[in-house]
């Protein structure tokens, strides 16, 4: 019942993963960026997409269906990643749970309603999920052996024979995947090197060195060929964060790292300490597009219970971890989405938590409190699947009876704006995307506003109608193409004010003088910039 549950649940998003690419992320820089290097036929730095500067291994993957015409390819690649992070996850859980109850923790990982949705988008973030979490699955399976070697009273030097080194170079093999697929992960592989080191500590130094150096060296080997590209072209391998590119990509950067630091909850200790509670009681500041139900699993908090239960070595480490990342993740852009790391250790605690408390309950009680609870967020998860293809409706172009255009016009309204740009507007016109980011479905004459501030960047330099008129004309923009929607949405995680200011001043400043309206709806204005 379980498996066939969750076959059904991952069915919904294979359908929604055939359907056409339009998911907001992808259409910004993870599709775009592939796009735009096979028209140039190399990799290129493009500093007007900043973005295409972060690591793209699985980016590249999808170049690869973009070069024969697929853009649906790039969404089954994710949704191929998610399918092996169940997997993984069952594995680890068959390991330190016991077969009988693995299934448990797919279910909670594949429960979450959010999760399914996001596997059949064109994102890569189910790719980094899942080298992270092999990475800490081959260090605990690392931290077994030991185990087990020092319940034999071996010698220090006999736990760290040739298999334990090849663990260590396993986990930093997948690390450095990670580091290749996310700048995330460099926080998660730095947590990762601490629990090696906390578990070496009684070994001795030259073990301890040894194990960090197995470790670290193979994870940066591995992951190096991104950063080393920014470094050389940039001169910054985590191009363009840390060290400010400076100019106008600084300006941008910076309004767009005050954007994304605006989710998420205030900065103080007793928010932080609050904040597995604030995940749900207060999910809406942590999500994105479709923060309504991006909620973790209603069944993670019994992860909180850990320490209640008989414990293990390798989970003792795996909840070390999990906190420590936590942490990390914490301190940086309080996105649900940038938990999914996490999912799989949190799904695997939780379903160990349930059954040695379960266990504790007489009779049969407890056996039919796990299969119920682990048959409950499955349902859940398989309702709002449901929902979701209900209200996106796929199955109609999947099947070919709607046309790809006519899928994408009923569900993304900026595909329609766009359509009327390419028709409509000379070759030489340049809209300038105010807060929206997606370009991949428009030629040269779109640019996208890929941080969400550009209007906000220029209009803070005067706050002067004439000056931004030059500007405008500077940069080559003869049209504005203004998101309502994306405008309204980043102004509400803008703790600033900024960007509401920016809105006032277009509309209540500059178009009045510079703009004639060619097209106007509930989504978009595009307006044609009239000031000479």
């Amino acid at each position: 019942m379980f498996f066939l549950l969750s076959s059904i649940v991952l069915l919904f998003a294979l359908l929604q993963a055939l359907a056409p690419p339009w998911d907001y992320d992808g259409l910004m820089y993870h599709l775009q960026g592939p796009r735009l290097f096979l028209q140039a036929g190399r990799i290129v730095p493009l500093p007007e997409n900043w973005l295409t500067f972060y690591p793209f291994l699985v980016e590249m993957l999808f170049s690869l269906g973009l070069a024969f015409g697929s853009d649906s390819f790039a969404k089954l690649v994710h949704l191929i990643f998610a399918v092996l992070l169940v997997i993984a996850t069952y594995r680890a859980a068959e390991r330190f749970i016991g077969r009988k109850y693995a299934w448990l923790a797919v279910a909670i990982l594949v429960g979450i309603p959010i999760f399914p949705i996001w596997a059949g988008f064109a994102y890569s973030d189910m790719a980094w999920a899942l080298y992270e979490f092999l990475a800490v699955y081959a260090v605990l399976i690392w931290i077994a052996h030991r185990q087990a070697c020092a319940e034999e009273d071996a010698e220090p030097d006999d736990r760290s024979h040739p298999s334990e080194w090849g663990l260590l170079a396993l986990a930093g093999v997948l690390m450095g995947f990670a580091l290749g697929t996310k700048y995330m992960a460099l926080g998660g592989a730095g947590v990762l090197g601490l629990v090696i080191l906390w578990q070496s500590r009684r070994d001795g130094w030259r073990v301890i060195v040894r194990n960090a150096a197995v470790y670290g060296l193979t994870a940066l080997l591995v992951g190096s060929p991104w950063y080393l590209k920014n470094w050389l072209w940039t001169g910054n391998p985590v191009y363009p964060f840390l060290i400010s590119p400076g100019g106008d990509v600084g300006e941008r950067v910076a309004l767009w790292l005050e954007y994304m630091n605006g989710f998420g909850a205030p900065r103080t200790l007793l928010v932080y300490l609050s904040l597995p509670l604030l995940l749900y009681t207060q999910h809406y500041r942590f999500g994105t597009f479709l923060g309504s139900i991006e909620i973790p699993s209603i069944l993670f908090p019994l992860a909180l219970f850990y320490p209640l239960t008989r414990r293990t070595p390798a989970l003792n480490a795996l909840a070390a971890w999990t906190l420590l990342r936590f942490i990390v993740w914490a301190l940086g852009a309080q996105q649900t989405r940038f938990l999914l790391p996490l999912f799989p250790a949190l799904s695997l605690l939780a379903a160990y938590v349930l059954v040695e408390l379960a266990g504790r309950l007489k009779g049969s009680t407890g056996r039919i409190l796990v299969r119920g609870l682990g048959f409950g967020v499955l349902t859940i998860a398989l309702v709002y699947s449901i929902l979701f293809f209900m209200s996106v409706r796929p199955l109609g172009v999947v099947l070919g009876t709607e046309t790809r255009e006519a899928f994408l016009r009923r569900q993304i309204p900026l595909f329609t704006m766009q359509e009327y740009i390419q028709t409509n507007l000379p070759q030489e016109a340049r809209v300038w995307m105010l807060w929206d980011g997606r370009g991949y479905y428009c030629d040269a004459r779109c640019v996208a506003d890929i941080d969400q501030s550009r209007w906000t960047q220029l209009a803070m330099h005067s706050w002067d109608v004439n000056q931004a008129a030059v500007e405008l004309k500077d940069k080559g923009a003869t049209h504005l193409l203004i998101s309502k929607q994306d405008a309204n949405f980043v102004a509400q995680f803008d703790r600033s004010g900024l960007q509401l200011r920016a809105q006032e001043f277009l509309y209540d400043q500059f178009l009045p003088v510079c703009g004639k309206t060619l097209i106007s709806d509930e989504y978009y204005d595009l307006v044609e910039l009239t000031c000479p």
